[in-house]
């Protein structure tokens, strides 16, 4: 879980969207904190999508599902030094989550 108030801009944006080599639409949200997640494996910069930054798998800490992705700067001057990408598939508001959806 993370709230709109963690949104983080990355390449000048809070929204991103791209192909990964499989040929998935990934379609996520960057945020500078992920309380609910947690960061699976060793940090990969093969196929990333943020220049400088090697990224793992971010998982639902409670259900383990696969929420989206952590990205950790190669560089210690890389800023940020990391965030989270989670796809808005799994993103609910707080309209939805009361509505149990």
């Amino acid at each position: 879980m993370t709230h709109s108030d963690q949104l983080l801009l990355v390449d000048g944006r809070h929204r991103h969207f791209f192909v990964n080599p499989a040929g998935v639409e990934c379609d996520f949200y960057t945020f500078s904190s992920c309380p609910g997640a947690v960061a699976i494996g060793e940090a990969m910069e093969a196929h990333t999508w943020f220049l400088g930054y090697g990224w793992r798998m971010a998982f639902c800490n409670r259900c383990g599902q696969h929420m989206g992705w952590y990205y950790e700067a190669v560089s210690a001057l890389k800023r940020p030094v990391a965030f989270w990408g989670i796809l808005v598939a799994h993103l609910k508001t707080v309209e939805n989550a009361a509505q149990g959806e």
